[in-house]
């Protein structure tokens, strides 16, 4: 696929003077797991609110990057009301009510902004007509099912992302056994809502609190303890990385509503997998500056290096 011409590119400041990390920087931005990212952000002043994270783990040498991943962590919302009729085929009036206080549920694959699917038994959601709440035989005459959540992000400025929120009135498994691609990130479902929160570390604040070539800082997920003698890797690696997740970025073939969205379906039963589309984001990353612009799809979608 080729990305129109006119795509506009996001500018930043933040990408003059690249430079390598000193050890001691590389230490600050280090964690052993994601299970200490909201330790690691509440040092530098997170609020507890959505942001984005991208984190990069190191081969045992320290000196590669072996993967990197999209991390989401914070509250989006803790309770929002839908119509359920524009996901489900019912005529009664029946609102969906959702919390998302946590969005590390949603999980993200190496190096794509597009997460897994996570089921309706992973969060707290709940029915209600006329002011009652729905469960059981009285959902299923409604013909509302178990359901699915993704998230689709992609930035909007060096230092912002949205995250476009799509639900599939169905769980995965029968997905699965209807749609062998369904997992595909241009597989089709229903819009829930669009929303923005920032990425970061910015790299004029803390830990780094300098100029390196890149808007953000990562994370990095060391393969072995830093120490004087550590072999270390290039700052152009690390931001190589970055560029790869953050250019990698799409939009979901989102639907208005069940009808819509049905009629996709029920054509991607015929065609399979060929018929599915991509869409791309309003705003592009840009390209890392040691490779020109392509308008082949492994030109904007990746770079091979980092993750080989």
């Amino acid at each position: 696929m080729v990305r129109p011409r006119k795509t506009p590119l996001v500018r930043s400041i933040g990408f003059n003077n690249p430079s390598d990390l000193s050890i001691s920087e590389l230490g600050a931005l280090s964690i052993a797991s994601t299970n200490d990212l909201p330790g690691f952000l509440a040092a530098i002043g997170w609020n507890q609110g959505a942001f984005g994270i991208f984190t990069l783990s190191l081969s045992p040498d320290n000196q590669r990057v072996l993967n990197g991943n999209l991390n989401l962590v914070g509250s989006l919302f803790n309770s929002r009301t839908f119509n359920a009729a524009l996901f489900w085929p019912t005529s009664s009036p029946v609102s969906l009510a959702i919390n998302l206080p946590d969005l590390s549920l949603f999980r993200f694959p190496n190096s794509s902004l597009v997460s897994n699917y996570v089921p309706s038994s992973a969060f707290t959601h709940s029915f209600s007509q006329n002011n009652s709440v729905l469960a059981g035989a009285d959902l299923t005459n409604l013909g509302i099912t178990p359901f699915c959540l993704r998230a689709h992000v992609y930035p909007t400025s060096d230092a912002f992302v949205k995250i476009v929120l799509t639900l599939t009135p169905s769980d995965e498994a029968r997905l699965q056994n209807l749609y062998p691609f369904h997992d595909d990130h241009r597989f089709p479902a229903i819009k829930l809502g669009t929303f923005e929160f920032p990425m970061g570390p910015s790299a004029a604040g803390p830990p780094l609190n300098r100029p390196w070539g890149f808007p953000i800082v990562p994370v990095l997920l060391p393969g072995s303890p830093w120490t004087d003698s550590s072999s270390l890797p290039s700052g152009s690696d690390l931001r190589s990385a970055l560029y790869a997740m953050l250019q990698s970025a799409t939009l979901p073939d989102s639907k208005q509503n069940f009808a819509t969205y049905n009629l996709r379906c029920e054509s991607l039963l015929v065609s399979g997998s060929a018929s599915l589309k991509s869409r791309l984001p309003p705003i592009a990353w840009p390209p890392a500056p040691f490779m020109a612009p392509s308008t082949s799809l492994q030109g904007w979608f990746g770079y091979a290096t980092p993750f080989t």
